[in-house]
């Protein structure tokens, strides 16, 4: 691999979008951390304390989605996102792409697989643990929420019930993964996601009727499905309704059968997919690069590293189907 090249990449494309180089060092936490070049594919650039005292090495990779594959040029993995974001391929169709771009080296398919998982395990943790902490109508606002429960059915008939909510105003959604559909389960995701002095727009499921309390702090609007009533404007659940379709397509297309194990970070995905797919392709990978900042590498003991992709029986883990 030409190191001048990857380098490039580096400065071009890595740092400052994906990768943050600390100005301060920090471990003395008082020098000044500068970039040196190295002849090496894996590490061309390298960060440095100024101090003579201190005089420490910063890798780069180091606190980033490409800190567990630190034998893989991060220019591969670069382009496993830019394949994976830009034209929505799956496992194999990245490995064929790339086994294309590197002649000169085979791409193993236990490394996209693994970097996929990673990135959709960052994904999972920004959307759970960040962006959903923001509620989807604040106190007194007035707005509708449509709130429903889905199923969604994964590899060999299994079913995960999903519950969703979505502000018909702004159509700011949130997703949430339950194992019932009862009246505490619903309750606790409503009064999470939604503030006291707003609608509340459900079917008749009995699920829902502690809305219909004085002291709920919610008005309660309820449409039969059964009968066909849905609603109108904002005081519709139809908005809610398709993003169930627009979920079940995105997965259907994107992956024909998932490990039971790994749904929650597929479903995640096809959430992030949604939420981003009006952007253009340079905004997508702007919005993915900061996502991945902000997240670093807080979910260590949940990451696959090349240490453990021996143990990846691909052929068993395979989460797309051969078509």
């Amino acid at each position: 691999m030409d190191i001048a090249k990857e380098r490039a990449l580096w400065q071009k494309e890595l740092i400052g979008k994906f990768i943050k180089v600390p100005k301060i060092c920090p471990v003395c936490n008082h020098g000044a951390i500068y970039l040196i070049n190295q002849e090496n594919e894996i590490n061309p650039i390298l960060g440095k304390c100024n101090s003579y005292k201190c005089n420490y090495n910063l890798y780069l990779r180091k606190g980033t989605i490409f800190e567990f594959h630190k034998h893989t040029p991060a220019s591969v993995l670069y382009n496993i996102i830019i394949l994976w974001i830009h034209e929505e391929l799956n496992v194999k169709k990245i490995a064929e792409k790339l086994n294309q771009i590197y002649t000169s080296r085979t791409i193993d398919k236990r490394v996209v697989y693994s970097f996929l998982i990673n990135l959709r395990i960052a994904i999972a943790n920004y959307i759970r643990n960040i962006y959903s902490l923001d509620p989807l109508a604040y106190k007194n606002a007035n707005q509708f929420i449509a709130v429903d429960e889905s199923l969604f059915t994964h590899n060999q008939g299994h079913q995960q019930l999903v519950v969703g909510l979505i502000n018909t105003e702004t159509n700011d959604f949130r997703i949430e993964l339950v194992d019932s559909r009862d009246q505490t389960t619903l309750k606790n995701i409503i009064t999470k996601h939604v503030l006291i002095g707003n609608s509340i727009v459900s079917d008749s499921w009995s699920g829902y009727n502690f809305l219909n309390a004085p002291n709920s702090g919610y008005n309660h609007i309820v449409h039969n499905h059964s009968r066909g009533n849905f609603g109108t404007g904002l005081e519709s659940t139809s908005r809610i309704e398709s993003i169930w379709g627009q979920l079940k397509f995105k997965i259907k297309n994107l992956y024909h059968s998932i490990p039971s194990k790994n749904f929650v970070y597929f479903l995640r995905e096809a959430e992030y997919r949604l939420r981003i797919k009006n952007l253009n392709k340079y905004q997508k990978l702007e919005d993915l690069s900061i996502l991945l900042l902000i997240v670093g590498n807080g979910l260590n003991n949940e990451y696959l590293s090349e240490e453990n992709l021996k143990n990846i029986d691909y052929d068993t883990l395979f989460d797309e189907d051969e078509e």
